[in-house]
C-alpha cells in the first residue's frame, strides 16, 4: 500500500471518528448523560451556544441543567469536515433539535431549532473531541404541544434520561462508548 493510500485511509478514519463524536454529543444531550458529553468535548473546550457561552464543567452543567426537564431529539446531518493538519479539523454540521418542555402557565410547549454547529476539533493522544463550538441559528419554531395525540395518546413514552433510558440496558453498554 502506498503512503498516499495510507494517508487517505487515515483521513477517512479521522472523519468517522469526528462524526461519531457529533453523534455522541447528540445522544449525550438527549439522554442528559454527562459522561457522554464529557467524551465529546475536551475539558478546556469553549462552546458559544447562543444563550450561553461556557467551557469545562460550567458548560456541561449548563447543558445538563437546561434539558433535565425536557424531552429532546437532536439530529445532526450534512457533516462537512476539513483538516487544517493531522491534529486539527474544522467541521460544519446541520442540527435539527426538538424540545418538548413544561411552560410556566402550565401544559407543554414544542420548540424546534434548526441551525448549524461550527466546530473546531482537536486530536489529542489519538482521540478527536470538540475544542471549540459556535452554534448558528437558521430557524426557530415555538408552539403549544399538541393535546390530541390520536392513536399515540395511549402509548407510553419510554425514552428517558440516563440511566433509565432503555438504551442503557443493552449488553455491555455497547452504545455508550
Amino acid at each position: 500500500m502506498t503512503e498516499a493510500n495510507m494517508a487517505a485511509i487515515q483521513r477517512l478514519l479521522d472523519k468517522q471518528a469526528i462524526t461519531e463524536v457529533l453523534h455522541r454529543y447528540a445522544r449525550g444531550v438527549d439522554r442528559c448523560d454527562r459522561s457522554m458529553l464529557e467524551i465529546a468535548y475536551w475539558p478546556d473546550a469553549i462552546d458559544d451556544h447562543i444563550i450561553f457561552k461556557a467551557s469545562g464543567d460550567e458548560l456541561l452543567d449548563n447543558i445538563c441543567a437546561s434539558i433535565r426537564n425536557m424531552r429532546t431529539a437532536h439530529r445532526i446531518t450534512n457533516i462537512l469536515i476539513e483538516f487544517d493538519h493531522d491534529a486539527q479539523a474544522r467541521c460544519e454540521s446541520y442540527v435539527w433539535a426538538y424540545h418538548n418542555m413544561s411552560v410556566e402557565a402550565g401544559g407543554r410547549e414544542d420548540i424546534v431549532f434548526g441551525g448549524r454547529y461550527l466546530d473546531r476539533f482537536e486530536k489529542r493522544s489519538g482521540e478527536w473531541r470538540i475544542a471549540e463550538r459556535r452554534v448558528v441559528m437558521d430557524y426557530f419554531q415555538r408552539q403549544p404541544a399538541s393535546e390530541d395525540l390520536g392513536v399515540f395518546g395511549s402509548l407510553e413514552i419510554n425514552g428517558g434520561h440516563f440511566p433509565s433510558d432503555p438504551s442503557y440496558a443493552l449488553p455491555q453498554r455497547s452504545l455508550h462508548a
